[in-house]
């Protein structure tokens, strides 16, 4: 049966380290390599350490400093774990937040104090843990890698102009992020108006879903801006291909974005945030360009 959901439960489920035990006494495994635990718990940490089996994690984000993973506030500022060490109680609310209890990072880091390595794509990640108190001898760096990705057979879906097409190239924009705060829908939204005023023949395509507030914004400027919904994820690579500049304006701390990685395998230029792990992906004026997060 579903027990109500509620901080405390957030942090640790009984039926869930019930069921990690069983697993660990029938896989008896070496190693456990934990990845993000939202709506899991911080359950297999403790059985794995009542099973004496030692653990690695990999982390996505900032969930062991902040309920909603991000350390991004309803305002839109940043959580600054050195100021502010048992957290701000202004957190962005709206999409994951979880385990909000007092005190909480003291306590996630005693309930995991058994991991043996935390393991980061970006050093960004490393940094913002190691400011809130963690000790840098924990983390390893280790960057993402991806396959060549398969090329098209020159048809384009979702109904889009190629800027190889017939007559005058379009000047193809690609944004990711939908209608998502965090991913900097309200950023491009605002940005906009100068695009369109300043760069001719231009088209803009955004994909994934996210609050209607922004898509709706975005759909004011149709034909130009067209949105093509959800895209699987084996066919981003079309999107990337066809972009002559990807953006990722996000404003929180992203990690390693993948929309970075899918960009420069197609050959397609990035402007990104100068925050989190995006600098670190990008060289300024050679493979794409940054600007402050926000602007």
């Amino acid at each position: 049966h579903r027990t109500p959901r509620s901080a405390l439960t957030d942090v640790f489920d009984w039926r869930i380290y019930r069921i990690i035990q069983a697993e660990l006494r029938r896989l008896r495994p070496d190693l456990v390599h934990v990845h993000n635990v939202s709506g899991t718990t911080l359950a297999p940490y403790l059985a794995c350490r009542a099973g004496g089996v030692p653990v690695v994690n990999t982390l996505h984000d900032l969930w062991l400093l902040c309920p909603n993973n991000m350390l991004y506030r309803q305002d839109g500022s940043y959580c600054d774990p050195r100021q502010n060490p048992l957290g701000c109680s202004r957190c962005f609310r709206r999409y994951d937040f979880w385990g909000n209890i007092p005190r909480r990072r003291q306590v996630f880091a005693a309930l995991t104090s058994n991991v043996r390595a935390f393991i980061s794509p970006s050093q960004a990640v490393i940094d913002r843990h190691v400011e809130a108190g963690y000790d840098a001898q924990r983390f390893r760096l280790v960057r993402l890698g991806f396959e060549e990705p398969k090329r098209n057979d020159g048809v384009i879906p979702w109904g889009l102009d190629g800027a190889e097409g017939s007559g005058t190239p379009r000047r193809t924009i690609v944004f990711v992020g939908g209608g998502i705060e965090i991913k900097g829908a309200h950023v491009l939204l605002q940005a906009l108006p100068v695009l369109l005023q300043r760069i001719d023949n231009l088209q803009v395509i955004i994909a994934g879903g996210g609050e209607e507030r922004f898509l709706s914004g975005f759909r004011s400027h149709y034909p130009v801006v067209r949105l093509v919904g959800t895209i699987p994820f084996t066919q981003r690579h079309m999107l990337f291909a066809l972009a002559d500049l990807a953006l990722v304006p996000s404003v929180w701390h992203e990690n390693s974005p993948v929309t970075i990685y899918d960009s420069f395998l197609n050959g397609t230029p990035v402007v990104g945030s100068r925050l989190g792990g995006i600098p670190e992906f990008i060289r300024h004026g050679e493979t794409g360009y940054l600007f402050p997060a926000g602007d």
